[in-house]
């Protein structure tokens, strides 16, 4: 399966969030399918709003 990927300002500028928001996500590993390359986050294009604001209302893991 092939995935697509977008970087933290382009998720940040579809969903009207904060780009320090998307990343403080990716870096509590709140988003699924996102992966690190050296300082960039890398995240599926396939990411939805629902899948943003469920990662927002949970915890982050210990």
């Amino acid at each position: 399966m092939n995935v697509n990927y977008v970087m933290i300002p382009e998720v940040a500028a579809r969903y009207a969030l904060e780009p320090q928001t998307v990343r403080r996500l990716c870096e509590e590993h709140r988003i699924e399918g996102a992966v690190r390359f050296g300082r960039t986050w890398a995240i599926p294009d396939n990411v939805t709003f629902e899948q943003l604001r469920t990662a927002l209302r949970q915890d982050p893991p210990q």
